[in-house]
C-alpha cells in the first residue's frame, strides 16, 4: 500500500496496520488505514496499491467519520461499472465534497483518489487474496509494503492458522529485517506481531515474506477437510532424505538413488542446450556446462537420458536415450564439457529435435530446454514454433502429451515470455535467471523441483460431487496437488476417488495405492454443514478502538467456493496468456469475467466500482466519480494483439489446407441447426489436454467439440469487438 500525499499534506495518518491471514494455504491480507483531515476546506486524499502477480483485491470499504455510512465498492465489467455512474450518480465536473475515484493503472496498481470533507476522519479497508503453492519443502508469500507518508502508528499482524501441524522451524516472517514477537497459540497456529510509533515517511520500502510449512499427512491420499457444503484435497509426498556418500561423481549418483525405486515414477529426461554464439556472453556456456553436469550426476540407473546442443545445426550426444549407469553419466559429462557456443539459434530445430525421440510410456518424459536469446536461423516465428511443437508432441495413443517441456531461459534477454507460452502448453513450466545471478544453482533447482514425479498426466475424477477443480494433473516431490470441489448431495457425504480404469492410458502413479478410494480420510469435517463456518472473533489489537474493526466481520476460516473461484480464474488467466486462437481466449475471457463477478475479484477483465452504501442501499452522503484510465502498457498490448491477430489469421488460413477440424455447436441438442466453426487441430489438442472436463464452458473428445449453453454464443464474437471490449 501506498501513499501519496504531498509534503504540505493537511492529512495525518493516525493508523496503518496490515493484517495477514493464512489458512488452508489461502492468504486474506487486509489494509486498514485511519487519515485526520486537519484543514477547513474539502481536500484529496490519495492512496495506492501495488500487488503482486497473483494477489486479487476482493474487498474495498470506506467510511467518513466514526459513524458514517460506509461505502463498499463490488466488481464489474468496465461498462458495467461506466452505466453505474451513468445511471445513478451525477458527475461533477471538477471533485466536490464527498467525491471517489479510481483508478486501475494496469492489472497490478491502483490509485483511489476521496475528496474528505473539512475536520473529518477517514476509514479505509481493502482485502486482497492469493492461494499458495508449495515449492522446495514449504508455502511462500510476498506483498509489498510501502507507506510514503509520516504514521503515527504503524502495524503488522500474520496469523497462520492451518489445519495441520506446522513445522514450526521452518516457519519464517520477514520485513525489513525488523523483529517480529511470536506466539504459538497451538501446534497449528502462530501469530506474528510488529509495531512501531512515529514511522518517518519512506521508512519501509520492502516485500514482507512468509514462509511456513505443514506436516505431511501420514496417508499417502493426503488430506481432506470438509467445509460448508465443499472439499478440498491436499495431496502431497515429501522427497526421501538420504544420508550424503563420498564427494566423487559416482558416490554421486549412487547417493541421489532412491532407496524405493517406486518412491518416485522413473524418469526418461532429454535435455536441449542451445550453443549459439551468444550463449559465449556473460559466461553463460559454462554455466549451463556446469548445471547439466550437476544433473546427470543426480539421475538414478533406472532413469534414461537423451543430449542435444542446437546452433546452426544440432548435434546429439547417442541417436536414442541410454540407461543413467555411473559409465554412461561419466561419459555423457565428457561430452558435455565438450561443447562449444556458436553460429545462431535454430530453436524450433531443437525443439522438434527433441520432441521427436522416443518416449517411454513407463516413465515421465521430462524435456529441458536451456537457451539465452530468440531463434536466428530456421523457422524464427514464435506462432509457428509452439504450433509445431504441439503438433507433434502430440500423443496417439493417450489423451495426454508425450514430453512436458520445461523451459529454462539464461541471461537478461532471454525471451521468457515466448519460453513460457511453449511450456505452460505442453505440461511444463518455465523460469529465467539474469546475467548476475547463480546461473548454475537456478538451474539445477528448476530441475529438481519438476525432475521426481509421483504423478504424471493423471486426472484424478471425485464421485459424489457436482463440480470441482485441481490444480494440476502432474504432483512432483516436494510440491502439492490441490483439488476444490462442491459435494452432490449431503453437504457432509464423503467425495470419494474413482479408480483409473485398465483401458485408460498414459498416466503413471507412482504409489499404486496413492489414490485408491479407501485410503483417502477426512482430515477435517468440524464444519461441513452449510453456513457453519463460524465468525472470526479473534482480536489482534488491545488499544480500545473499535473504530478500526472491519464492519463486515471476517469468518474464521476460508470460503473453499472463493478458493475454488480464485483456483479456476488463475488457472484459465494463465490459459488466456500462452493461447494464441481469439476465439479460444474470448472464452476464456468471459468465464474468467463471471467468476469474478460471482466471487468479487479484481481480475485481468473486471474493475472495481463504488455506487451504493452498503448499510443504506442509497448513494446518500458521497458523490462518486469512475475514472478508468488505458496505461501506456495497454496500449502497447493493444498494438501486439492486433499483430499477433493478424499473424494468427495468415497462419490458419495456411494451416487450413493442410488439417482442419469441424465442431459443431451443441445447438442441436436443442432441435436447432448445428452451427460448424473450423478450428486449427493443435489448438484443439492444446485445449483438450490441458483443461479439465469438468470446467464450466465445453468439453472436448479428440475430433469433437461440444459447446455449452454458457459459451455457445461466444464463439461468434468478431475479433475487434474482442480488443474493443477488453481496452
Amino acid at each position: 500500500m501506498n501513499l501519496y500525499q504531498e509534503d504540505d499534506s493537511v492529512f495525518t495518518i493516525n493508523n496503518y496496520r496490515h493484517n495477514i491471514h493464512i489458512s488452508d494455504r489461502y492468504v486474506r491480507s487486509e489494509v486498514i488505514i485511519k487519515a485526520s483531515h486537519m484543514s477547513s476546506n474539502p481536500e484529496l486524499f490519495e492512496f495506492g496499491l501495488r500487488l503482486e502477480d497473483f494477489e486479487f483485491i476482493s474487498w474495498l470499504s470506506l467510511r467518513m467519520g466514526e459513524n458514517g455510512e460506509v461505502i463498499t465498492a463490488t466488481v464489474h465489467k468496465e461498462k458495467e461499472a461506466k452505466d453505474i455512474f451513468d445511471n445513478n450518480v451525477a458527475q461533477p465536473k471538477e471533485p466536490t465534497e464527498g467525491a471517489i475515484s479510481l483508478h486501475h493503472q494496469n492489472n497490478n496498481s491502483f490509485l483511489t483518489k476521496v475528496m474528505v470533507p473539512p475536520g473529518e476522519n477517514l476509514y479505509l479497508w481493502i482485502h486482497y487474496d492469493q492461494l499458495l503453492t508449495r515449492t522446495n519443502n514449504q508455502f511462500s508469500y510476498q506483498t509489498h509494503i510501502n507507506p510514503t507518508d509520516d504514521i503515527e502508528q504503524f502495524e503488522i499482524t500474520v496469523d497462520i492458522d492451518e489445519t495441520g501441524d506446522l513445522v514450526f522451524d521452518q516457519t519464517v516472517v520477514d520485513f525489513a529485517k525488523v523483529a517480529f514477537t511470536a506466539e504459538e497459540k497451538s501446534t497449528s497456529n502462530v501469530i506474528y506481531k510488529f509495531s512501531a510509533n512515529n514511522i518517518v515517511a519512506g521508512t519501509f520500502d520492502n516485500k514482507l515474506s512468509v514462509k511456513y510449512d505443514v506436516v505431511e499427512p501420514n496417508q499417502p491420499c493426503g488430506d481432506i477437510i470438509l467445509r460448508d457444503g465443499h472439499f478440498i484435497h491436499y495431496i502431497r509426498k515429501n522427497r526421501p532424505t538420504e544420508e550424503p556418500a563420498k564427494e566423487d561423481i559416482a558416490s554421486e549418483v549412487v547417493r541421489q538413488r532412491r532407496e524405493d525405486e517406486n518412491l518416485s515414477i522413473p524418469r526418461n529426461i532429454a535435455i536441449s542446450i542451445d550453443t549459439s554464439k551468444s550463449m559465449n556472453d556473460a559466461g553463460r556456456m559454462d554455466a549451463a556446462k556446469k548445471a547439466v553436469i550437476k544433473i546427470l550426476t543426480e539421475l538414478s540407473p533406472h532413469d534414461t537420458f537423451w543430449l542435444q546442443s542446437f546452433s546452426n545445426t544440432l548435434l546429439t550426444y547417442k541417436r536414442d536415450p541410454i540407461e543413467a549407469t555411473p559409465e554412461n553419466v561419466q561419459d555423457a559429462i565428457k561430452w558435455v564439457n565438450g561443447l562449444r557456443a556458436d553460429g545462431g539459434t535454430n530453436l524450433n530445430g531443437g525443439l522438434q529435435g527433441l520432441i521427436k525421440q522416443p518416449h517411454d510410456d513407463k516413465k515421465a518424459n521430462l524435456a529441458f530446454v536451456i537457451s539465452d536469446g530468440m531463434p536466428t536461423t530456421g523457422e524464427s516465428n514464435w506462432s509457428n514454433i509452439q504450433a509445431n511443437t504441439l503438433k507433434n508432441n502430440a500423443d496417439g495413443d493417450s489423451d495426454g502429451q508425450k514430453w512436458g517441456i520445461y523451459s529454462f531461459g539464461i541471461g537478461d534477454r532471454a525471451p521468457i515470455s515466448e519460453l513460457d507460452k511453449l511450456s505452460h502448453q505442453n505440461m511444463g513450466s518455465s523460469t529465467q535467471v539474469g546475467d548476475n545471478e547463480d546461473v548454475s544453482g537456478v538451474l539445477t533447482d528448476f530441475f529438481r523441483d519438476f525432475s521426481s514425479p509421483i504423478l504424471w498426466n493423471y486426472d484424478i475424477t471425485y464421485n459424489g460431487v457436482t463440480d470441482y477443480d485441481c490444480s494440476d494433473s502432474n504432483l512432483f516431490f516436494d510440491q502439492e496437488l490441490v483439488c476444490i470441489g462442491k459435494i452432490s448431495h449431503k453437504p457432509c457425504d464423503k467425495p470419494t476417488i474413482e479408480e483409473p480404469t485398465e483401458d485408460k492410458v498414459g498416466f503413471l502413479m507412482a504409489n499404486p495405492d496413492m489414490l485408491k478410494p479407501n485410503v483417502c480420510i477426512i482430515k477435517d469435517d468440524n464444519h461441513c454443514a452449510l453456513s457453519s463456518n463460524p465468525v472470526s472473533t479473534k482480536e489482534y489489537y488491545n488499544d480500545g478502538d473499535n473504530t478500526l474493526n472491519n464492519p463486515f466481520s471476517r469468518s474464521l476460516w476460508v470460503d473453499l467456493a472463493k478458493v475454488m473461484a480464485y483456483q479456476q480464474i488463475r488457472r484459465k488467466q494463465d490459459l488466456f496468456k500462452v493461447s494464441r486462437n481469439e476465439t479460444l481466449k474470448e472464452i476464456l475471457k468471459s468465464e474468467v469475467i463471471e467468476l469474478g463477478l460471482e466471487n468479487n475479484f479484481v481480475t485481468k477483465f473486471t474493475n472495481l466500482a463504488i455506487a451504493t452504501s452498503q448499510r443504506s442501499g442509497q448513494v446518500n452522503q458521497f458523490k462518486i466519480k469512475l475514472v478508468k484510465k488505458r496505461s501506456h502498457e495497454k496500449e502497447m498490448e493493444l498494438r501486439r494483439l492486433t499483430e499477433e491477430y493478424e499473424a494468427e489469421v495468415n497462419r490458419l488460413r495456411k494451416l487450413e489446407k493442410k488439417t482442419s477440424t469441424t465442431f459443431k455447436s451443441a445447438a442441436q441438442n436443442y432441435n436447432r441447426p448445428p452451427a460448424d466453426i473450423n478450428f486449427d487441430e493443435d489448438h484443439e489438442e492444446f485445449m483438450r489436454r490441458r483443461r479439465s472436463p469438468q470446467e464450466t464452458g465445453f468439453q472436448m473428445t479428440r475430433r469433437s467439440f461440444r459447446v455449452t449453453k454458457n459459451s455457445k454464443y461466444l464463439l461468434l464474437i468478431p475479433l475487434i469487438m474482442v480488443i474493443k471490449y477488453f481496452f
